[in-house]
């Protein structure tokens, strides 16, 4: 009994991992993470990329504003973990990518850190892909520039057409496994499927066409216990004609085979060229011709005939498509390289090259859809399930600004997606990017989601983007979001409307087209005034309540990030004529409102044990509990 290979130890443990569905997280937008990102994309990952948009590679950033990845405008953070299946660190700051694997690892995400070999779970192959052929050099860490060489080596060695042999036999064991999926024939599968690939070359495998693909299939269902030979290398019956398949074969000392069919088609000599393309993938030509190109088609006394970009405006046209045969195509049609369409016209004519119909498979391009979306104010267990859907089906999403990452996250990144942010003074160009965004993928038929803050009709320019669509020829549809005017407030135990205190709501923008101020009406006692986008100009909006006869000892309360989920709401109460230097003194950032009214002290001027927490009399914060200015008691 032979012993088992002896272990040596130290080697990478090679396995094709499928990355399909799952959430890469990119540290770094430069060169390195370029790479990372494609192999990323490449095998159909969800990927984000976390890194201030100056650091973004050009391929990066265009992969960005194509709406290919998510990109997170800033440094890592902690919290970037949570959703990831793997981290690809490709930052410089050695230090902070040590950091980042000890936090994988923690949390057993598997990790490479670009240029720190020891601090990586895995390694990056020097890659080539052609189709279904996927080749990868490994030096484990040793010396990847070597790797890169000897890929190149390896794929220059390759047989012709190794790529489309893979692809076809593929598509021949798909189809085997279709007809007999019963796992006890596994094992038989798998003998039949490789000796078709010992008895065939890769050329042959690669020559196979439908109508070859199911004639294996046939051989296999009959039980054959081998695959047939391929049409070029069956024998002639008793008669001298051809066997089945209606071909012989003939090698040349170049090596060049040339198949010769029985029914009207002349003698094959070379397989480059027999494609033509007018328009994408959608006017494909290909035929079963063998191996060769159009600089061995003169060893076997012939040239090839190529199939040049104005013929292929002419196969739009006629719906046929000349195949040249090597053999048959003298020096007259190849002069200094230009293959001449004249003289193949004339050729077909006397019947010595064959004229052939070219199949058209044009799917129809599916039309895409907008749909307006509102994401409420900010915790994704808001989101109503009509949202959460669009969200979740989309192809692409055009995202405002202060859309939380916890509601971003729910975004199908195996998609495309976008996250489209406005600059500040530059809404209305923003807003306009963000319309060209939508209707390029709309002309792309893809389904396209505009996710707005809050609802898309309050303030959220959704009427006008509407008009813009339908303008160019599509009709949105709305799914209603919860506005902030409301649920914020409630977040910070403020009811904009309670009977005896309060029986209207106003609800204004601090900031109105072109940076207008909103018109405040004279006061009235029974009335809560929300106003949005207002810690920009606080000062001012203050300034004209009081002029329209709101007391200075009014009510007042602003809510910063009202029902984020990260924990940073914040809820800063006092007067008219206080509230302004308090929210100063903790630094209050957007998105953050404004509530005015007697409705604001209702509930948090209750006793402790009836307001869970909440004292009027200070500075607080709703979610954590911390004291900024005066006083508070503990959350129950």
């Amino acid at each position: 009994m032979p012993e088992p290979r002896k272990v040596t130890g130290g080697a990478s443990f090679l396995v094709g991992y499928r990355l399909g569905g799952k959430y890469v997280l990119v540290v770094g937008g430069g060169k390195e993470a370029s790479g990372r990102v494609f192999f990323a994309l490449d095998a159909d990952a969800r990927v984000t990329v976390v890194c201030p948009a100056s650091g973004l590679n050009k391929d990066v950033d265009t992969r960005v504003h194509n709406g290919e990845v998510v990109h997170i405008d800033r440094n890592f953070v902690d919290s970037d973990l949570d959703h990831a299946d793997m981290v690809l660190s490709c930052i410089d700051e050695h230090e902070e990518s040590r950091r980042i694997a000890t936090l994988c690892r923690k949390r057993r995400i598997p990790v490479n850190c670009a240029d720190i070999p020891e601090l990586c779970d895995f390694y990056f192959m020097a890659q080539h892909r052609n189709g279904s052929l996927q080749i990868g050099v490994s030096t484990n860490g040793c010396g990847p520039r070597l790797g890169a060489r000897l890929r190149d080596h390896v794929v220059s060695s390759l047989p012709p057409r190794t790529a489309e042999a893979v692809d076809k036999i593929g598509s021949v064991r798909r189809k085997i496994r279709e007809a007999d999926p019963d796992p006890e024939s596994s094992g038989r599968r798998m003998r039949w499927l490789s000796r078709l690939c010992d008895i065939w070359s890769f050329e042959e495998i690669a020559a196979l066409e439908e109508d070859g693909v199911l004639e294996l299939l046939d051989a296999y269902e009959r039980g054959d216990k081998e695959p047939p030979p391929p049409p070029g290398r069956r024998g002639e019956n008793a008669n001298g004609k051809n066997g089945v398949g209606h071909a012989h074969e003939d090698r040349s000392a170049t090596g060049l085979s040339l198949i010769q069919y029985a029914h009207s088609v002349p003698l094959v000599g070379t397989t480059v060229d027999t494609v033509a393309s007018a328009t994408g993938s959608a006017w494909n030509l290909t035929t079963s011709a063998v191996s060769g190109s159009i600089e061995t088609a003169s060893a076997i006394g012939g040239h090839a005939l190529d199939i040049t970009s104005t013929y292929a405006r002419a196969l739009k046209e006629t719906g046929s498509a000349y195949i040249r045969y090597a053999v048959t195509c003298t020096e007259d049609i190849v002069e200094n390289g230009l293959r001449l369409l004249p003289e193949a016209v004339s050729r077909v004519a006397r019947g010595t090259l064959c004229l052939l119909p070219l199949p058209i498979h044009v799917s129809p391009r599916p039309e895409g859809g907008i749909t307006l979306v509102g994401a409420g104010p900010g915790d994704p267990g808001l989101l109503t399930l009509r949202a959460l859907d669009a969200i979740r089906t989309a192809d692409l999403v055009v995202s405002d600004q202060l859309i939380p990452d916890q509601i971003l996250a729910l975004v199908p990144r195996k998609r495309l997606h976008l996250v489209q942010k406005k600059a500040a003074g530059k809404s209305d160009a923003s807003q306009n990017d963000a319309n060209e965004t939508c209707l390029a993928a709309l002309s792309r038929g893809l389904n396209v989601v505009r996710l707005k803050g809050g609802d898309p009709f309050l303030f959220g320019r959704g009427g006008e983007e509407v008009t813009f669509f339908r303008e160019n020829g599509y009709e949105p549809k709305i799914v209603p979001g919860i506005s902030s005017c409301i649920a914020a407030p409630e977040s910070a135990f403020i009811p904009v409307t309670h009977r005896g205190v309060a029986d209207q709501l106003l609800v204004l923008s601090g900031r109105g087209e072109g940076g207008a101020f909103p018109e405040v009406p004279q006061h009235y006692e029974k009335r809560t005034t929300v106003v949005l986008m207002a810690v920009g100009r606080l000062q001012e909006l203050v300034d004209r309540m009081i002029e329209k006869g709101y007391p200075n000892h009014c009510p007042a309360a602003v809510v910063e990030k009202g029902c984020w989920r990260d924990g940073s709401e914040r809820v800063v109460d006092g007067t008219l004529q206080t509230i302004v230097g308090r929210v100063k003194e903790a630094a209050v950032g957007a998105p953050a409102l404004l509530v005015v009214g007697d409705a604001v002290s209702v509930l948090r001027s209750a006793p402790v044990e009836e307001s869970q927490g909440f004292i009027t009399d200070g500075t607080i914060s709703h979610s954590s509990g911390e004291v900024i200015n005066g006083a508070m008691a503990e959350h129950n």
